[in-house]
């Protein structure tokens, strides 16, 4: 049964475990666009602890689809994000080699909220060797489709069950699982490919 994921910005560990075991991945932008989740932010770990990095959002239509959804630049919210990603990974092992792909990302950001999550999430994915196809998943049989988007709402407070964090290197305190991709990239490289790969827990693999 083909699953559809929901497109993030800069996506979560568990997103990118899910998603790492997918030879076509297929996005849901038909999903209604909701605050506080991780359509417009992305948690990474800094000094000062957890971070989120929030993008501005147009207000108009609060309530529509991922697909219609404007990303306003008036709040400056570009240079916050990689001013607050240089300060947080500067130290890390894997910082001079990507961030000026993250940066490069950023500085000419699409003006559509979905199309910007799809450009973070290739490159993340790109990065940790996934060579698979992501397509959008409007072309399948809605009864025939498994809509993930309910497990990664980080207003529940809980990892996936079918997720165990195996624990990376991190710059500050303790292990803080579920973070962004840009967190394990940053500390690990291309191997954070085998972390990820190492968190699914296959035999409960999505229980919807």
């Amino acid at each position: 049964m083909p699953l559809a994921f929901p497109l993030y910005y800069f996506p979560t560990t568990p997103w990118l475990a899910a998603a790492l075991q997918q030879t076509t991945l297929h996005y849901d932008l038909g999903i209604i666009y909701r605050k506080q989740r991780f359509f417009s932010r992305t948690p990474i770990l800094t000094a000062q602890g957890v971070l989120a990095l929030t993008v501005s959002i147009g207000r108009r239509h609060t309530y529509a689809p991922m697909q219609e959804k404007e990303v306003v630049f008036y709040e400056n919210w570009v240079r916050q994000h990689l001013r607050s990603i240089e300060m947080a990974y500067r130290k890390a092992p894997f910082f001079e080699h990507y961030f000026p792909e993250c940066e490069s990302l950023l500085q000419s950001p699409p003006t559509s909220l979905w199309q910007l999550n799809l450009a973070t999430t290739q490159w993340l994915l790109q990065s940790f060797g996934w060579k698979g196809e992501m397509k959008p998943a409007g072309h399948l049989e809605s009864a025939s489709v498994v809509n993930l988007h309910h497990q990664f709402d980080p207003t529940l407070q809980v990892l996936p069950a079918w997720f165990t964090p195996k624990e990376y290197r991190q710059l500050y305190g303790n292990f803080q699982p579920g973070l962004s991709g840009l967190d394990l990239l940053m500390n690990e490289g291309p191997v954070g490919r085998l972390v990820l790969l190492d968190s699914w827990k296959e035999a409960g693999a999505f229980q919807l």
